[in-house]
């Protein structure tokens, strides 16, 4: 029997060990010979060697097979096997320690399939993936999307922030974004404008969690690209105004050209009931009087379709009169007041602030049976923010039936890149407000390369 240091002294006493059987047991995946004594003052041989194996974790003795017992056919001639010698009383703890750190094995095996599968889906999500500091924004891993969408390289990005990278076509968005993260611990459906490593400019949208790795505060982050999304939403939005404005065209140069001609004729025949049975001209006089207000009503919805204040006044001057239209045609009050630093807009960001505006009053007029409709513009140092408050019976009363309203509403906000709040307002009646970034409404223009204008931010 050969035996190994540093643990020859303990293995002078082998002239008092006497062989009963052997057995094996796997621990942690290694296979040990348990080989049992008789006598009873062993017993401390055998616990001193448990202890010094679990402390050292190293093998202690090796049997080369020169022993003959019942077993021997089971290793064969020349098969080296570590063997603990161990007493009775030891043998009930070994075994429930096999049993733990088998366990224990199992669990470590759980562990590795599921950051395996953790590490598939993290490399492989289409979707851009980011790991970053969220003290200085030192990115630590991306993934293939991030260098997909980007053209960044995993070696480009690691040890960088995204400002140094310059991925941030908007700084101001960029601030905005590590706000909400200190805040709030996470973003959801945060939407701006990232510039590629070629200097192409994208429109994403991410969602981002905070969390702790190493006692410092990490970011997770998952981009998407909705360039095609914002595409077909401008494309959508450019067909309905089209409609709109062929619409608007057709009532005023076709049906209010029509209506004032029967007017003009009308206006003949009560003349001339006048002159010859004035008791039957009033009936005339009424109907005449209705149809010009029919001709008026048509013209101030050719203009709410198409409406040319936008291009001569502004969107101030253009809500203006949609105010006054309101109060005349539907027997309301209606404001709008403003602030006097209002920027002025882009045509198609005002034509987007029009349409919500209008939505709103129209929601108010059909859902809420109020007889008082306030229109407001306020101006921010970083956004703009539009309300349109109505005393009518609020949002819980009005059912679903301006659910459509809303959608359309909040369409057209994202494609300015804000957002649409509706509540009850506590004094009664509904509260719509829109807020949005100023720098985006004044680079909105359509076009077929309308995220392009955030090269100026």
């Amino acid at each position: 029997m050969a035996i190994e240091a540093p643990w020859r002294a303990i293995a002078d006493t082998r002239m008092h060990l006497i062989l009963i059987f052997s057995i094996l047991l796997r621990v942690a995946g290694v296979f040990y010979s348990i080989v049992l004594w008789r006598r009873l003052r062993d017993w401390r041989i055998g616990t001193l060697t448990a202890i010094l194996v679990l402390l050292s974790g190293r093998q202690i003795f090796t049997f080369r097979n020169e022993i003959t017992h019942p077993h021997e056919s089971i290793w064969g001639h020349g098969t080296e096997i570590p063997a603990l010698f161990i007493s009775f009383l030891t043998l009930l703890a070994l075994f429930l320690f096999g049993r733990m750190l088998t366990e224990k094995q199992r669990a470590v095996d759980a562990l590795k399939i599921s950051e395996h599968k953790f590490s598939k889906a993290f490399r492989y999500t289409p979707d851009s993936i980011t790991i970053f500091r969220l003290d200085d924004g030192t990115v630590i891993d991306v993934n293939e999307g991030f260098e997909r969408i980007t053209g960044y390289s995993r070696e480009e990005a690691i040890g960088r922030s995204t400002a140094d990278l310059g991925i941030w076509s908007n700084r101001q968005d960029r601030r905005r974004f590590m706000d909400m993260i200190q805040r709030d611990g996470r973003v959801r459906d945060f939407e701006s404008t990232m510039r590629t490593r070629s200097g192409k400019l994208i429109a994403f949208q991410a969602s981002s969690e905070s969390f702790n790795l190493n006692g410092r505060a990490h970011v997770v982050s998952v981009a998407r690209d909705i360039s095609h999304s914002r595409q077909r939403q401008r494309e959508l939005i450019e067909a309905i105004e089209g409609e709109q404005r062929r619409i608007g065209h057709d009532l005023h140069d076709s049906l209010a050209q029509d209506l004032v001609s029967i007017a003009l004729q009308m206006q003949l025949v009560v003349n001339s009931t006048r002159q010859q049975k004035p008791a039957q001209s009033s009936p005339l006089e009424r109907i005449n009087d209705s149809l010009k207000q029919v001709i008026e009503n048509t013209r101030r919805m050719a203009q709410g379709l198409s409406p040319v204040d936008l291009e001569q006044g502004g969107l101030p001057t253009a809500l203006r009169r949609l105010a006054d239209n309101i109060s005349s045609m539907h027997q309301l009050e209606c404001h709008f007041s403003c602030d006097r630093e209002f920027p002025v807009l882009p045509s198609a960001a005002a034509l987007l602030l029009y349409r919500i505006i209008q939505e709103a009053v129209n929601n108010a007029i059909r859902h809420s049976r109020c007889s008082r409709i306030s229109i407001k513009l306020r101006s921010g140092t970083k956004s703009l923010v539009l309300t349109v408050d109505d005393d009518g019976v609020g949002m819980n009363d009005q059912g679903e039936t301006a659910g459509m309203g809303l959608s359309i509403m909040d369409y057209r906000a994202r494609a300015l890149g804000g957002s649409i709040a509706h509540e009850s307002r506590p004094t009664g009646g509904t509260r719509i407000r829109c807020v949005f970034p100023a720098a985006q409404a004044a680079m909105t223009e359509w076009g077929p390369d309308t995220d392009e204008q955030a090269r100026s931010a």
